[in-house]
């Protein structure tokens, strides 16, 4: 059935322009239904909103009252297994499993830990970090993300180049899923389309992070995509224009398109999309493991996290939210199904510390942790919208197995829009480096599995008992994890992987400094392998390692070519890893999570009733120095987390 065209929609869209929410530059004031002006008063109990004026705190403090004063914030909260005298459900149920050997994909809450990663989860990363390496803002560039995800690391990238970059940036965006790719291909078109700056920010913004969007939305989106489902021909390239000088062609199969259509045309009802995110979010065999979470949060971030849980909304704290109404089709399958596990939140993306900077300069402090990330995402998605206009970028969009990226460029099969010959500066290979998909050799080489891979992943693996107490362990001190130096592990996982052979197979060579991303986050650029990561103040300390997402075990390594005139495309991706694979002679560099490498390494601590009751009440002094794998008596580690988990905000150490 066709749709309105652009034409048609015109009037509609200019008249709910003026009567749905518009979009913030500054902090609004937080009574929001009487008053427009900025917020520049915080509240001086909770942080989260700020108000014009006395007057309008006052009037407000009625409605406030309920978020300020709620147990959340309070001092004596404490997790529901502290409050019921009881183990928590992440351990026993765990416990459970390992001790009757039953698989990880018997689990009865399989539906709540799986799911698609709609957003990344870590944070985003600048794949050319052109200073350190080129530094020629005239230079040509050629970067391929052969498994993306989202278009954090795009925009990332692209907005890190100079402001009076001059070169052709020509970027080949891949990825397996069709979620992703037909989300990618919609924000691309609407930050490239929508002739409203604002209004493109906004609706890009909204459609990648929050669960409901305004009125208006839907029909911006329809606006830009109808037509081209209009003209779209089954296996036949196409090409859009995105600003004055940056174009998008793509490949994309015909059950991908099928799918952005349902997309388009689907109208769920809020109602059962309400219940179908409360299902997901707030199911009681979860409380545990969100209140893991809550035990390392300032309370005002507790509850700012938490209301994100319940609205979704990617919004200022204090704004107003009733014109929210319409569930965001994009992150749903047509039958309203939710597509991400119940613990995805759009923070694991980005770097916090970034983004509470970007929050203080509009007005918002660190408490309202949305807030700051909706002004730093509208300041990103603004420049890039700008980019789009000014640089010369070129899209190539494809929706295919990233294992056979590199044959069908080599053969010509994709030569409508990448040429055979074309030498890449930098790829982006994601997720499927690790040895349970396609793992290093692999990647180096430009192959897909040969399928003996998984061998060397269970010769490392834990047993269930160790998995099970690895896992407990982990997810109780990930912060830990930053404190100790995981390099000669790692390496020891390297050399299981045949990384000596690999090199010299695909004429590589380790590059001992690097130039692209430290060997681990938040360590110095240029730092030795063993270098851990640095928290200059006690916020650096708080936002990257209480409340940041990421693990603190997760490492880079950077590759050359022995031999810069041998250019080779190499396409691999990892789920614990990022490669990024120099075809010209410039570099290569991956990441992987030692975490799991590790196992081999064992710690045994005291069992409960020996003199591990001190150790217990001082768990940072036992397990700053622990191998990522440990072998723990049950009764210390129950002492552990009934210890530990009620107050895990640690300070930082002094480095």
């Amino acid at each position: 059935m066709p749709g309105p065209s652009l034409d048609e929609l015109r009037p509609l869209l200019a008249r709910l322009a003026l009567d749905g929410p518009q979009p913030f530059d500054r902090l609004p004031c937080a009574n929001a239904l009487n008053c427009t002006r900025d917020g520049t008063y915080a509240c001086t109990s909770c942080k989260l909103v700020s108000y014009c004026s006395k007057d309008c705190q006052v009037k407000h403090w009625k409605t406030h009252k309920q978020d300020c004063k709620d147990p959340l914030r309070s001092e004596s909260w404490k997790p529901l297994w502290i409050m019921e005298n009881r183990s928590p459900s992440f351990i026993t149920e765990d416990a459970q499993e390992a001790a009757s050997g039953s698989m990880w994909s018997q689990r009865k809450d399989l539906a709540f830990v799986i799911g698609k990663h709609l957003w990344g989860n870590v944070p985003a990363i600048d794949i050319v970090n052109l200073p350190s390496n080129e530094d020629d803002s005239k230079v040509d560039l050629s970067l391929v993300f052969a498994a993306s995800g989202d278009l954090r690391n795009v925009m990332k990238t692209v907005n890190a180049l100079p402001a009076d970059y001059s070169g052709q940036l020509t970027i080949l965006l891949n990825d397996i899923d069709p979620y992703i790719v037909v989300r990618n291909l919609a924000i691309l078109l609407i930050l490239g389309q929508v002739s409203d700056e604002n209004m493109a920010v906004d609706v890009a913004l909204h459609l990648w992070y929050s669960v409901y969007v305004p009125m208006q939305h839907p029909l911006v989106v329809l606006s830009v995509l109808m037509p081209l489902l209009k003209r779209y021909e089954a296996h036949q390239p196409f090409s859009e224009v995105l600003g004055q000088n940056s174009t998008l062609s793509a490949v994309i199969p015909p059950k991908t398109m099928t799918l952005l259509a349902a997309l388009v045309r689907s109208d769920h009802d809020a109602q059962e999309i309400n219940e179908e995110i409360q299902n997901m979010r707030f199911a009681p065999s979860r409380v545990d493991l969100h209140h893991r979470q809550y035990c390392r949060l300032k309370p005002s971030n507790r509850l700012a996290v938490h209301e994100f849980r319940r609205f979704g909304l990617v919004l200022p704290f204090g704004a107003r939210n009733d014109g929210f109404n319409r569930p965001n089709q994009f992150l749903f399958s047509p039958d309203g199904r939710w597509l991400q596990n119940g613990h995805a939140s759009p923070l694991e993306s980005w770097n916090l510390e970034e983004i509470v900077k970007a929050g203080n300069t509009h007005g918002a402090l660190s408490e309202d942790i949305f807030g700051c990330l909706y002004f730093f995402l509208s300041d990103q998605l603004r420049t890039l919208t700008q980019r789009l206009k000014r640089f010369r970028i070129t899209f190539h969009l494809l929706n295919q197995n990233a294992t056979t990226l590199q044959r069908d460029i080599c053969s010509g099969a994709l030569a409508s829009i990448i040429p055979k010959d074309t030498a890449f500066d930098r790829i982006d290979v994601s997720n499927i480096v690790d040895v349970e998909y396609v793992g290093l050799s692999s990647v180096l080489h430009g192959g897909e599995s040969d399928g003996n891979d998984s061998g060397i992943f269970h010769e490392l693996g834990c047993s269930p008992n160790k998995e099970f107490l690895h896992k407990t362990m982990a997810v109780m001190i990930d912060y830990l994890a930053v404190l100790y130096d995981n390099s000669q592990p790692f390496e020891e996982f390297l050399a299981v992987q045949g990384i000596t052979a690999s090199l010299l197979k695909a004429k590589l060579k380790r590059k001992e400094t690097h130039t692209i991303v430290p060997h681990r986050i938040c360590a110095p650029l240029g730092a030795p392998r063993n270098a851990l990561p640095r928290f200059p103040t006690d916020e650096s300390w708080y936002f990257q390692v209480q409340m940041g997402y990421w693990h603190g075990s997760e490492r880079y390594v950077e590759f050359c070519r022995k031999h810069p005139g041998a250019l080779r495309t190499i396409l691999a991706t990892s789920t614990r890893g990022w490669c990024v694979i120099s075809t010209t002679g410039r570099l290569l560099w991956l990441r992987a999570r030692a975490s799991v490498y590790v196992c081999q390494n064992e710690i045994v601590m005291p069992a409960a009733g020996s003199s591990s009751s001190s150790s217990a009440q001082n768990g940072t002094d036992i397990l700053v120095a622990m191998p990522c794998a440990c072998v723990v008596a049950p009764g210390w580690l129950d002492a552990f987390v009934r210890v530990a988990s009620v107050n895990m905000q640690l300070a930082r150490p002094r480095q």
